[in-house]
């Protein structure tokens, strides 16, 4: 190539050779794995898998993904050599894809290694049902030699508790807040192994209603009977409320305690709904809470 414009032309370069390359490498890849051999189930442990190029020369690299997951790429320790890469899989079956790439980036064709892994995660029984009470929780192992297991509520702090000879163990968990909450109990072996589960949980943030005289649900009190109604919160830092009884909505301060209390007296018999909200300080408003009952005639 040579250079010119409207005055004068340079001299010819030298000679520049290139190759084009559109063909990879002509044979796929084979892949074992001593941790997760074809058959049979296995932990679902990080484990290590080999591919191996089979000496086709042009071969200087592999692309490999688990599950039509993520596409990874690892070296080939030579042209036409191996590599190993260590891979953590779900519980599940699972179906690793492996291609051998050459230096322009063509592909082999497509070797496929599938596998079993067992959850080795452990076994959580319980239910957190309301904001502040404590929950028993039981808990087994999915693996041998657990010592200690770390369990939190997302956003809170982690806790441990040692493991019984048998593995097992018994957690109290307590929610401060609500709305869904995501338990992690995580089991740890001797040989710092670990294992996870999550149980999530929809906590509601409506506020408790009890009362004097009238019982939801049923008949009770009458026409200038009063009751007084009172409003626990299930939400943090809660400033007031907001009730209606019946069309007529009215608010109330809460107390130091978060709760507060109105006495209302019906005027007439039948069927009546009392609604309420709770307001915390930053005024978020919580789902609302209904009380139903039926003045008695």
């Amino acid at each position: 190539m040579r250079a010119a414009d409207s005055g004068a032309t340079g001299e010819w370069s030298g000679s520049c050779y290139f190759r084009t390359d559109f063909q990879g490498p002509a044979v796929a890849p084979t892949v074992t794995s001593t941790d997760f051999p074809t058959e049979g189930w296995h932990p679902a442990l990080p484990g290590q898998f080999t591919f191996d190029a089979a000496a086709t020369p042009d071969a200087v690299g592999f692309r490999y993904q688990l599950n039509g997951g993520v596409v990874q790429t690892v070296p080939a320790d030579g042209p036409g050599g191996s590599a190993t890469v260590t891979i953590t899989p779900d519980a599940g079956p699972s179906s690793l894809t492996v291609v051998g790439v050459d230096t322009a980036g063509n592909r082999s064709p497509e070797a496929r290694y599938e596998f079993r892994a067992s959850d080795i995660s452990p076994i959580v029984t319980g239910r957190l049902a309301e904001v502040g009470v404590p929950a028993t929780f039981t808990v087994q192992p999915g693996m041998a030699g657990v010592v200690p297991y770390r369990f939190h509520l997302d956003g809170d702090p982690e806790q441990t508790v040692e493991a019984a000879a048998d593995g097992t163990a018994t957690l109290t968990v307590t929610a401060t807040r609500g709305g869904n909450r995501t338990l992690s109990v995580t089991s740890v072996t001797a040989a710092d192994v670990a294992a996870t589960a999550v149980r999530t949980f929809a906590l509601s943030i409506a506020p408790k209603i009890s009362a004097t005289v009238y019982q939801q649900g049923a008949t009770s009190g009458g026409p200038g009977v009063p009751g007084v109604f009172t409003f626990t919160p299930r939400q943090s830092d809660v400033v007031s409320y907001r009730y209606r009884f019946g069309t007529v909505t009215s608010t109330v301060a809460a107390a130091a305690d978060g709760t507060a209390s109105v006495t209302w007296t019906p005027t007439k018999a039948g069927f009546t709904v009392l609604t309420v909200w709770s307001v915390n300080r930053d005024g978020t408003q919580s789902d609302s809470a209904s009380f139903a009952f039926t003045v008695r005639a």
